[in-house]
């Protein structure tokens, strides 16, 4: 029997050929072959082929649902769901014997189980983006680890006139590369996959023509963009398939985003929804797997919304409740050991802060005056600063972090938030001040221990805005840059300022990400990444979890966000992180990254005291790929007209003119130079062993100034010492240089320790 046009059998087939994820046809034919009642040799049902959206089509067909994906791309779909549930309401009138014999064989054949939703990661977007400069772009909110799946449904635009754009999805390389796979119009309707190294113009890997009929921006379509491994592949509507194994790396970041080519008009679409489909779990590229994070989010206790902390690992997993009961836990923060979190605990109108094991317990209560909130732990571990808003003002505090600390609190600076830098010299604060006429907050730098006391303390921000709020402060750990949130009703960003108030910035960069209302931001432990809250996925005004990188343009989710629960109130930490200590020991430089382009030396400046002696421990990272070449490194001390550097030489010679080196020969060196010479001079050197630590295996440089004396080691092996610093020093820096330009070598330092000696210092 041939069913007719307006069979709901043959509307099934429709629908399932329209959600066919492969693109392949293979769910149509099946379907048909079912409906004509034809069986493959062996008499099996060719239904046990059937999975994915033709699946789900049929499974929905059978329960009287409408199939998924019925409602149109522009949003316009419950009228059409409506008319959908009365064709299939007419299903069982309008069906014959036959019929009803294929739907039994049907539900003999479909396996029981259903393939999960793809789960709808970006609602919709209007967008317009005049040609030249960046692409519009917006993160994509997924966890980029694992193989995934991505559908871009692209609304009809009906007055859409032929001009060269595309809208694809962007994965992002920690190499600093990406890949896109785009649908793009120019002269023709293509798939596209295209990719770039750092820095340098996209390349075309791959691309084809769609045929004839293919929808296009006028019409709407689907682009369908699949990660598997090193393996990208796109397709538009299952048309112009196109593959290419052009991932060196995992991403780190998924973005949307839309490019004008069009010089005169504008690039337009409306992107009805993304949807995202995990094909294989995996672990998010970066991540420390013995990092943590903590975070606040809403559980349901004693039939209430209450908030409580939670802690999971870098990459998203391993989550678990710290705290429970019938309050409220907000604002936590990580001991510098890791081994403790300080919270602000809420029961009612009051808040106070308390102190909870890592690995759970019993909370130590600190304060008790009910109006402490947003600590902070000084960089020895052993006190807290809070803030305390009552009707005489906002002040912060420095107490104990141990039972009845606050017996001994000490105010020492204005502000309704802070955060003491990474040195603990200074306490940065936000305070709200009227100011003539004006009210206006104020980022203040106030001198540890000092008490609240205007004298003591310089502004270096201003934002003349009463209407706006100022929270979670977060100083970077190298000391050099503030991170805060600036909240108002309705929204919310992320701004970071250097600690002289210069070059203010707003985060993210992504045009489309500022619609999420990022907020309550902090920085990863080493600053190259910075953990923040943002509803991209529109939740309500609920707020998810996301990292992006130190420059604000690479965001990914950190972990799924469960049901309608809000998250808030981040803080991250990792093992072996040199806390600032009380005499003064602190980080200076932490993952530095230099392409040592040419003989030209690079100069990286470090803030340090230059009025005493000190002692420098510079880290440097293996690279398995070094090969012997004349390349240093070391510490510059810059005086009046001279400067003198001491550090670590390879100095390979090869054994005929323009040879590649064998073996690598380090020396420790100290040379200088005066006046306006750009050329150093050898004031001494000292050849090392064959057994020395070279560039390949990583090493310890250690830089040690005592008076006029200049001593460098490498590994605590022989040290070399030459009286060098002759005048009043000015300024120290890090020194990275090499002398052949055939060749970019990368040099990575893990970070820079910086340890003062003489009075207030460690004893030499």
């Amino acid at each position: 029997m041939r069913l007719g046009a307006a069979d709901p059998l043959e509307q099934a087939a429709e629908h399932a050929r329209a959600r066919d994820d492969a693109g392949s046809g293979v769910g149509e034919r099946v379907i048909r072959r079912a409906i004509a009642g034809h069986r493959p040799s062996g008499g099996k049902s060719p239904l046990v082929r059937i999975s994915g959206a033709p699946l789900r089509a049929w499974n929905r067909a059978i329960a009287g649902a409408p199939p998924a994906g019925s409602e149109r791309l522009d949003g316009r779909g419950p009228g059409e769901a409506a008319e959908d549930r009365s064709l299939m309401s007419r299903w069982g009138r309008a069906i014959g014997a036959a019929g009803m014999l294929a739907v039994a064989l049907l539900a003999g054949a479909v396996p029981r189980s259903r393939a999960a939703e793809p789960t709808v990661v970006l609602p919709e977007l209007p967008i317009e983006v005049a040609f030249g400069g960046s692409p519009w772009s917006i993160p994509v909110p997924v966890r980029p680890g694992g193989d995934f799946a991505l559908e871009v449904h692209v609304a009809p635009s009906p007055d859409w006139s032929p001009r060269n754009q595309a809208i694809g999805i962007t994965l992002y390389q920690p190499n600093g590369g990406f890949v896109r796979a785009s649908a793009s119009y120019w002269d023709g309707w293509y798939t596209v996959i295209v990719a770039s190294r750092r820095g340098q113009p996209a390349e075309v890997v791959t691309r084809a023509l769609c045929p004839a009929g293919t929808p296009g921006f006028k019409e709407g379509f689907r682009l369908r963009v699949v990660r598997e491994g090193a393996r990208v592949t796109a397709a538009i509507d299952g048309a112009a398939p196109i593959q290419a194994d052009a991932l060196a790396e995992p991403p780190i970041a998924v973005a949307l985003e839309v490019e004008c080519f069009d010089p005169i008009r504008p690039a337009t679409c409306r992107v009805a929804r993304v949807t995202h489909e995990s094909l294989r779990p995996g672990t998010p590229p970066g991540a420390d797997p013995t990092g943590w994070i903590v975070f606040s989010r809403t559980v349901a206790s004693d039939g209430q919304r209450r908030y409580h902390l939670f802690l999971t690992r870098e990459d998203g997993s391993a989550a678990r409740q710290l705290t429970t009961g019938a309050f409220d836990a907000r604002a936590p923060a990580f001991s510098p050991d890791g081994k403790a979190i300080a919270y602000e605990g809420h029961e009612g109108e009051r808040s106070d802060i308390y102190v909870v094991p890592v690995e759970g317990g019993t909370p130590t209560r600190v304060t008790t005056t009910g109006d402490c909130r947003a600590p902070r732990w000084s960089p020895d571990g052993k006190h807290l600063i809070y803030a305390r808003v009552n009707p005489q003002g906002a002040r912060l505090y420095l107490a104990p972090a141990a039972s009845g600390g606050q017996d001994r609190e000490v105010a020492v600076a204005f502000g309704n938030c802070g955060d003491l830098a990474p040195d603990a010299t200074e306490i940065a604060s936000a305070h709200l001040v009227k100011v003539q006429d004006q009210v206006v907050w104020r980022l203040i730098l106030t001198p540890r221990g000092e008490r609240s006391d205007p004298a003591r303390f310089r502004w270096f921000y201003v934002i003349p805005d009463r209407s706006v709020a100022v929270r979670s402060l977060d100083w970077s750990p190298d000391g050099r840059q503030i991170l805060f949130t600036v909240a108002w009703s309705g929204g919310s960003h992320v701004r970071v300022v250097t600690s002289d108030g210069k070059i203010p910035r707003e985060f993210p960069l992504q045009r489309g990400a500022l619609l999420g209302r990022p907020r309550d931001a902090c920085w990863s432990p080493d600053g190259e990444a910075i953990l923040y809250v943002a509803s991209l996925r529109q939740r309500g005004t609920n707020g998810e979890l996301y990292v992006m990188d130190r420059d604000g343009r690479r965001t990914r989710l950190l972990l799924e966000p469960e049901g309608d629960a809000d998250y808030t109130d981040p803080d991250w930490w990792r093992p072996g992180y040199v806390a600032p200590l009380s005499d003064g020991t602190r980080i200076v430089l932490l993952n530095g990254r230099y392409v040592v382009k040419s003989s030209r030396p690079q100069l990286i400046p470090l803030n340090i005291a230059t009025d005493r002696d000190f002692r420098l421990e510079v880290e440097v990272l293996p690279n398995p790929a070094y090969t012997p070449r004349r390349q240093a490194i070391g510490i510059s001390v810059r005086m009046r007209g001279s400067e003198v550097y001491a550090g670590y030489l390879d100095y390979p010679d090869s054994p005929l003119p323009r040879q590649p080196r064998t073996e690598s020969i380090p020396y420790l060196q100290i040379k200088g130079r005066t006046g306006l010479s750009a050329t150093y001079a050898n004031l001494g050197s000292l050849p090392l062993g064959p057994e020395a630590p070279t560039f390949a295996s990583g090493f310890l440089l250690v830089v040690t100034r005592r008076g006029p004396e200049l001593s460098v080691t490498v590994d605590g092996r022989e040290v070399y010492t030459l009286a060098a610093v002759l005048h009043p020093v000015e300024q120290v820096r890090l020194l990275v240089e090499s002398s052949e330009v055939e060749e970019s070598p990368l040099i990575v330092v893990r970070k820079i320790v910086y340890r003062p000696l003489g009075p207030g210092g460690p004893a030499p």
